[in-house]
């Protein structure tokens, strides 16, 4: 994808509510600083938000990253915003975490007595006092609970903006240099993100329901319990797979149904994004699912996990990726009923990506698709590949990892949140492991979805996004997938590897 094709797809927006040709909002968008966004109301706390309750200038927010925690040195850990209220810190700035696991927005407050929301006003600035403001928020009702700090003992936030909040926006995050940019929506279709090579991964979001907390007072002055909307994005995943590149790895043969289930590499897992963490968190027994497959074997070192939602610090054991091992978050392609598991569509993904760099490359080797690549409908076209991004570490720069018991209280609470609507929690997915990448959360799309990019990394075996790349339904149309030039099904396949054609 070409960096004109990447900037003209961050800067697709409407500024109204007026629907516009898309060839002519790709022409005309831009930024407009002092847009006023009207706070949406949500099933939730975030309903406590009315009128004109948030007024947000659609320019990046600039963040800060936490300490990691007592793991390896020099990594960066959740994500802070520099914030100000005139009844926090006696006016003073004060860290906010900027956390998509949290459910609710909440404040730094006691557990005495049973917990009622209060009525809060905050603006969120740059990372540095003395910032313009760069969104405005009113009259909120937030939840005071005690926090933990973030990173390290003496990282304390006051606050924590959580997914009631962020379910208003589509929300766009970049890790590299830390900012988050609050947008009304974002008006492009799934075809159009992936035509410019984005992976578009879409989640239903879990968690919610009713908490034992006393909510706002209604118009009678009545208070009652407090309703959380699910805002908890779990993304499917696959730890440690093969190491793969179109232009050098070996053709894959693939050659009847159930083939593409023992010729999967790595391990399946469901990770909670969490912005407010920094590492990789693994239950143990998800870390001894992808021990076969990490080479060398990495050493654990003892320590402890700051969160802000986890109050006293998290007892784990310290590690990181080997350099060769990756992490990828896949989109489910296939149905439900169907559903084969991330790592099986990502090796699909690979499959159909090795096949389209030939035909693109040297058409004249009239390769196909593998047989287990087809649909079962329709034999004679291949499946649609599933989007995905693939994330690898550097020797200076790895992939941390904190590894939890099974049995701790916290990863129990997550995975009693998620369920039974979602699948077993295998651990979560912080801000520090995503460095190189960028990503937009759309919670205001239909379908909710989260778009991810690689931040102006070109080594794909440090960042990769594999874009959706959808079926060609015969010899007479083209398609461009991943980032390479249009081109077709051959008139003819050659061997497929598998004794046909």
């Amino acid at each position: 994808m070409t960096r004109p094709a990447r900037r003209e797809a961050h800067t697709l927006r409407a500024r109204s509510g007026v629907a516009a040709d898309l060839a002519a909002r790709v022409g005309k968008a831009a930024r407009m600083a002092g847009c006023l966004v009207a706070c949406l109301a949500v099933a939730g706390l975030g309903a406590g938000c009315s009128g004109d309750c948030c007024d947000v200038d659609s320019f990046p927010i600039p963040l800060s990253s936490a300490p990691l925690g007592t793991g390896p040195a020099g990594l960066p850990g959740g994500l802070l915003a520099n914030a100000q209220s005139p009844t926090i810190n006696n006016g003073s700035p004060f860290w906010m975490s900027i956390d998509t696991a949290s459910p609710l927005t909440v404040s730094n407050g006691s557990a005495d007595g049973s917990p009622q929301t209060v009525s809060l006003s905050f603006d969120i600035l740059g990372a540095v006092a003395g910032n313009p403001v760069r969104a405005r928020f009113s009259d909120i009702d937030v939840l005071p609970v005690p926090l933990g700090t973030i990173g390290d003992a003496a990282t304390q936030p006051a606050m924590v903006f959580g997914g009631d909040l962020l379910r208003g926006f589509s929300v766009e995050l970049r890790f590299s240099l830390p900012s988050m940019t609050l947008w009304p929506n974002q008006r492009a279709d799934d075809s159009f993100l992936e035509d410019v090579g984005y992976a578009v991964i879409h989640f239903t979001p879990f968690g919610g329901g009713e908490l034992d907390a006393t909510g706002p007072a209604d118009v009678l002055g009545l208070r009652g319990p407090v309703d959380v909307a699910p805002s908890r994005i779990v993304f499917r995943a696959c730890g440690a797979p093969d190491l793969f590149d179109p232009a050098t790895s070996p053709r894959q043969a693939c050659c009847q149904r159930g083939d593409e289930v023992a010729d999967s590499s790595g391990t399946p897992l469901s990770l909670l994004l969490a912005t407010g963490a920094g590492p990789l968190v693994l239950t143990r027994s998800a870390w001894t699912r992808m021990l076969p497959g990490l080479s060398p074997v990495p050493s654990e070192t003892p320590g402890m996990l700051y969160l802000a939602a986890a109050k006293p610090a998290l007892a784990v054991s310290w590690t990181t990726l080997p350099e060769a091992a990756h992490m990828a978050l896949v989109n489910q392609e296939a149905t439900a009923s169907a559903d084969p598991g991330p790592c099986v569509e990502l090796a699909r993904a690979r499959r159909i990506e090795w096949v389209a760099y030939r035909q693109s490359k040297y058409a004249s080797e009239a390769i196909c698709v593998q047989p287990c690549d087809t649909d079962p409908n329709e034999p004679d076209k291949a499946q649609s590949s599933a989007a995905y991004i693939e994330i690898g570490g550097e020797a200076a720069n790895p992939i941390p990892v904190a590894i939890i018991a099974d049995t701790d209280p916290f990863i129990e609470g997550l995975r009693a949140d998620i369920r039974p609507e979602g699948p077993e929690l295998d651990g979560i997915i912080g801000a520090g492991v995503l460095g190189k990448t960028r990503v937009e959360v759309d919670y205001r799309s239909s379908s909710m979805r989260a778009i991810f990019s690689c931040d102006g990394e070109t080594n794909r075996q440090i960042c990769w996004t594999g874009a959706r790349c959808p079926r060609l339904p015969d010899q007479s149309t083209q398609h461009a997938c991943f980032g390479l030039p249009l081109a077709g099904l051959p008139p003819l396949c050659a061997d497929d590897m598998c004794g046909g054609n």
